[in-house]
């Protein structure tokens, strides 16, 4: 499989994803709702990105900086709902922060959540190679 058959199929996963959700949204089988402190664990899908997978060109003034406008670096994840700053504890990856946000359709929103982080990368093998992960998440603070 080259290059553009991977970025092909991991699209291809992406999209099936977003569908997946939006059906089980409508249909009622997943409904939104708010994080409640009292308890902050969940299973949550775990993806990963990298600078490369975002969308923008190396030459972009805005490649490889975070919706936190900071440098992309492992440690990093993206969600729309969970307050930027806030640190999560990954089961079996370990503690991150929230600096960085991604499509509506995949993370979600404030006031409807989909229960999906995307782990930063700085290398796009490893990235692809992480693959979709269904794990369990501590919310640290948020």
């Amino acid at each position: 499989m080259n290059n553009k058959d991977e970025t092909l199929f991991i699209g291809f996963v992406l999209i099936g994803l977003t569908l997946f959700f939006y059906l089980m949204t409508i249909t009622n089988v997943i409904q939104p709702k708010k994080i409640v402190n009292a308890n902050p664990t969940q299973i949550m899908m775990i993806t990963a990105y990298s600078p490369d997978t975002c969308g923008k060109l190396k030459h972009h003034k805005g490649y490889n900086i975070t919706a936190s406008n900071q440098v992309g670096h492992y440690g990093i994840v993206a969600s729309n709902w969970i307050k930027q700053g806030s640190w999560v504890k990954i089961k079996h990856l370990g503690k991150f922060v929230v600096a960085d946000k991604g499509a509506r359709s995949l993370f979600g929103s404030k006031d409807y959540h989909i229960p999906h982080l995307d782990v930063y990368f700085s290398d796009t093998k490893v990235a692809k190679q992480f693959g979709v992960k269904w794990l369990e998440v501590e919310i640290l603070e948020n």
